[in-house]
Protein backbone atom coordinates (compact mmCIF):
# COMPACT_ATOMS: atom_id res chain seq x y z
CA UNK A 1 0.00 0.00 0.00
CA UNK A 2 1.41 3.83 -0.28
CA UNK A 3 0.31 6.52 1.34
CA UNK A 4 0.38 10.20 0.19
CA UNK A 5 0.87 11.51 4.04
CA UNK A 6 3.95 13.82 4.55
CA UNK A 7 5.13 13.23 7.16
CA UNK A 8 4.05 9.35 7.62
CA UNK A 9 4.81 7.25 10.73
CA UNK A 10 4.22 3.46 11.48
CA UNK A 11 4.50 1.43 14.56
CA UNK A 12 3.91 -1.91 15.14
CA UNK A 13 5.21 -4.58 17.87
CA UNK A 14 3.89 -6.51 20.54
CA UNK A 15 3.52 -5.11 23.68
CA UNK A 16 2.24 -8.55 25.47
CA UNK A 17 1.46 -10.25 27.51
CA UNK A 18 2.97 -13.38 25.65
CA UNK A 19 3.87 -16.92 25.50
CA UNK A 20 7.48 -18.35 25.64
CA UNK A 21 8.69 -17.99 22.36
CA UNK A 22 6.73 -14.28 22.18
CA UNK A 23 8.91 -11.39 22.63
CA UNK A 24 7.07 -8.67 24.60
CA UNK A 25 7.66 -5.34 24.44
CA UNK A 26 9.40 -5.75 20.72
CA UNK A 27 8.29 -2.19 18.74
CA UNK A 28 9.08 -1.32 15.08
CA UNK A 29 9.49 1.89 14.30
CA UNK A 30 9.38 3.80 10.82
CA UNK A 31 8.90 7.29 9.61
CA UNK A 32 9.38 9.14 6.28
CA UNK A 33 8.93 12.48 4.61
CA UNK A 34 8.49 13.24 1.20
CA UNK A 35 11.82 16.45 1.69
CA UNK A 36 13.80 13.60 3.80
CA UNK A 37 15.03 10.27 3.97
CA UNK A 38 13.35 7.75 5.63
CA UNK A 39 14.08 6.01 8.94
CA UNK A 40 13.28 3.09 10.72
CA UNK A 41 14.38 1.05 13.74
CA UNK A 42 12.98 -1.76 16.95
CA UNK A 43 13.23 -1.42 20.55
CA UNK A 44 13.20 -4.28 22.94
CA UNK A 45 11.32 -2.83 26.47
CA UNK A 46 11.49 -6.22 27.70
CA UNK A 47 8.18 -7.48 29.40
CA UNK A 48 7.15 -4.60 31.23
CA UNK A 49 3.67 -4.48 30.31
CA UNK A 50 1.27 -3.16 27.54
CA UNK A 51 0.82 0.16 28.81
CA UNK A 52 4.34 1.19 29.37
CA UNK A 53 5.30 -0.54 26.91
CA UNK A 54 2.70 1.77 24.11
CA UNK A 55 3.79 4.75 26.51
CA UNK A 56 8.11 4.55 25.72
CA UNK A 57 7.08 3.59 22.30
CA UNK A 58 4.79 6.77 21.90
CA UNK A 59 7.51 8.84 23.36
CA UNK A 60 9.92 7.34 20.69
CA UNK A 61 7.57 8.11 18.17
CA UNK A 62 6.88 11.66 19.27
CA UNK A 63 10.57 12.53 19.07
CA UNK A 64 10.83 10.45 15.56
CA UNK A 65 7.99 13.02 13.77
CA UNK A 66 9.44 16.36 15.90
CA UNK A 67 12.87 15.53 13.96
CA UNK A 68 10.94 14.65 10.39
CA UNK A 69 9.20 18.24 11.14
CA UNK A 70 12.24 19.98 11.70
CA UNK A 71 14.17 18.86 8.53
Amino acid sequence: MRSDANPALSITGFAGPGGKKDEEGLVHFAAGHANGKPCNGKEHFDAIGPDPVRLAALEIVLAMMKELVEE
